[in-house]
């Protein structure tokens, strides 16, 4: 009901399906691209860690 609302067409499962199929593998990684960025990735850790070396590294990938 809320789709037919706003769009006013309603988009079947098929369609959906289609639209996914048509996505290249290329643009995927385009968008991890600007997502994933190392100075945007955070880590939270608890406890108490000697080696801070070793979660430094994680976060460089």
């Amino acid at each position: 009901g809320g789709q037919e609302i706003v769009t006013k067409k309603i988009i079947t499962p098929q369609e959906t399906i289609k639209k996914i199929q048509k996505v290249k593998s290329e643009e995927i990684s385009g968008v991890a691209s600007e997502i994933f960025q190392n100075q945007k990735l955070n880590l939270a850790i608890i406890g108490p860690f000697k080696e801070k070396e070793r979660f430094e590294k994680i976060l460089k990938m």
